[in-house]
């Protein structure tokens, strides 16, 4: 399993990386995103975390919302495309 974790691969990640995760996940304990966002800022990723009141599938209407928000301003503040 280690093998795979992605805080053992967290050296080689370039692109900036937003992470969302729910308090109340059981499949992905909180703590191993935040520990991962760390990694990744160390590194000088631009990174973000959202620590959602949720469980893995974000399942309320505001999560999803607000989900959906940060992504879009995550993307186009990272995305370049000529206007």
């Amino acid at each position: 399993m280690r093998k795979v974790s992605p805080i053992v691969h967290a050296h080689k990640v370039k692109a900036p990386t937003m992470i969302h995760i729910g308090s109340k996940d059981l499949r992905v304990p909180h703590h191993q995103g935040t520990e991962y966002h760390l990694r990744l800022k160390a590194n000088g990723v631009p990174t973000r975390l959202h620590i959602y009141d949720d469980n893995h599938p974000l399942g309320t209407v505001p999560n999803e919302f607000d989900h959906i928000i940060n992504s879009m301003l995550w993307i186009s503040e990272h995305l370049k495309l000529d206007s």
